[in-house]
């Protein structure tokens, strides 16, 4: 019984991680393409990814959220949700990607530089190198 269960399992565990990081993918990519590449016509993208930045459960969707709002990190929805993930989030693989979506689409945004320059202290050095580049 032991054989089938340690055979079973980690296919069984694995099958559904993968589901799930398929299901995240096509998630961000529907986010994503509602508009063309560049377009920062009035629609509601920034708010949504806004949203799931401040208040998913999951933290790789948080992450991808992120990186959605650096196209719109020169708009006060996105720099402001992009500020408190870098300052709150718990995970720093989400607080990294918020300081490289400000640094490439918000450097000139209010709190960004401060935002940033709190970062150089995390604990998470992958998060100061971000920030030290993003500044």
């Amino acid at each position: 019984m032991s054989a089938v269960v340690e055979n079973v399992v980690p296919n069984a565990v694995s099958a559904g991680l993968n589901a799930g990081a398929r299901a995240l993918s096509v998630t961000a990519q529907d986010l994503m393409k509602s508009a063309p590449k560049g377009s920062k016509a009035a629609d509601d993208r920034p708010v949504l990814l806004a949203k799931v930045l401040r208040t998913d459960s999951s933290a790789a969707l948080r992450r991808v959220a992120a990186w959605g709002l650096s196209e719109y990190a020169d708009q006060s929805v996105a720099s402001e949700a992009l500020i408190a993930a870098v300052r709150r989030d718990a995970n720093e693989n989400v607080r990294e990607m918020a300081a490289w979506a400000l640094g490439e689409g918000g450097r000139d945004g209010t709190g960004v530089a401060e935002a940033l320059g709190g970062a150089l202290k995390d604990a998470n050095p992958k998060v100061r190198r971000t920030a030290a580049w993003a500044l």
